[in-house]
């Protein structure tokens, strides 16, 4: 979940920044996994900040004027995109930064130009935390070469990967114009049919991913997306895993906490399963209207994912009916030897129970 810039979030981020920049460079790797462990997100920008801002008041004095100060028909996130050192910059000699699209635990999302086609390009660069860890950035680049090689129109295609200077593993994208699932569910209720061409779709881009031997982990509705042709695209390879192989770093579980699956939460290792736990949960929240675990807090979230069930679905839809609600369960059994063992099998399923 990203970070929230306001000011009850800028007064602990300021006093955290203070406390990280007395502290030694040992000890402060250390205050900033316990920040981890209980925000995440607080954590990357904390470990951001103390990136590219030295140990002077002057940077948060500016900072603060700029973030509530500035003009209304700016948002917080283009105003923090004036501080972030690669806006500007080129990566791989070809690669111009222009801005920022998104945050997230592994990386930043930036919108570039590729100076060499002239075309516009979503540029992924991996977080602090992973990238000042060496086999961090050697997975990122393996397991993003391995993606690159999946060629399906229901998957977000890649076009190069690289490293820039030993210190900003990168990959690039082609830069869709489009609305994510995310967007779409604030926008209110899903009809039955709507939602089932946004499943069946990224089911089959899931498919063609597991078929070259990938598992995503990360699929959530910020990670699908319908282009403007009405296609749904699977985006995001940044936490995929060549099967077999577990990338973590330290306590960090890497995902989108409300879709992890219980085998993610219990750091065992993910299969195909683990990305159809996670595309029937999306499902079950575009017929509901919200999510099948829910909680105020990660804790509460986590507990309700490994020991709740979801309320029936019937109750809260009357579209869908007892075959279909069973259908979906069948992708939202906690012990994954119960689980439909496949997405061909979650989808066949799926649409023979909505008729």
């Amino acid at each position: 979940m990203p970070l929230r810039h306001d000011a009850s979030t800028w007064a602990r981020l300021q006093t955290l920044y203070s406390r990280a920049r007395a502290l030694s460079a040992s000890k402060r790797s250390a205050f900033l996994e316990e920040v981890s462990a209980g925000d995440p997100a607080m954590a990357d920008e904390l470990a951001s900040l103390l990136e590219i801002t030295a140990p002077s008041s002057r940077f948060f004095r500016r900072l603060e004027r700029t973030l509530f100060h500035h003009s209304e028909e700016e948002d917080t996130g283009t105003v923090l995109a004036r501080f972030d050192p690669l806006v500007g910059e080129t990566l791989g000699d070809r690669y111009e930064i222009e801005g920022v699209r998104g945050r997230g635990g592994m990386g930043t999302v930036y919108r570039a130009r590729d100076t060499v086609s002239g075309d516009a390009v979503a540029l992924k660069v991996l977080s602090l935390p992973l990238r000042s860890d060496e086999q961090a950035r050697a997975r990122f680049i393996q397991e993003s070469r391995a993606a690159a090689k999946v060629d399906h129109p229901n998957v977000c295609g890649i076009l190069d990967v690289g490293e820039a200077d030993e210190r900003h593993p990168f990959l690039v994208m082609p830069f869709y114009e489009g609305m994510t699932l995310q967007k779409r569910l604030r926008e209110g209720g899903l009809s039955l049919d709507e939602a089932l061409d946004w499943f069946a779709q990224s089911c089959e881009g899931l498919q063609a991913v597991h078929e070259a031997d990938i598992v995503h982990r990360d699929v959530s509705p910020g990670n699908l997306l319908r282009t403007t042709s009405g296609r749904v695209r699977v985006l995001d390879f940044g936490l995929a895993r060549i099967a077999d192989v577990t990338l973590e770093t330290g306590n960090r579980k890497l995902g989108t906490l409300p879709y992890m699956s219980p085998e993610q939460l219990l750091s065992e290792k993910v299969d195909r399963r683990t990305d159809v736990w996670a595309i029937a949960l999306v499902l079950y929240q575009m017929l509901a209207g919200r999510r099948p675990f829910g909680g105020k807090d990660p804790g509460e979230v986590r507990d309700a994912i490994l020991g709740e069930e979801p309320e029936a679905l019937p109750e809260l839809n009357q579209e869908v009916s007892e075959d279909l609600a069973l259908a979906i369960s069948a992708g939202l059994r906690k012990p994954r030897r119960e689980r439909a063992p496949d997405i061909p099998t979650l989808l066949r399923g799926v649409l023979a129970a909505a008729g």
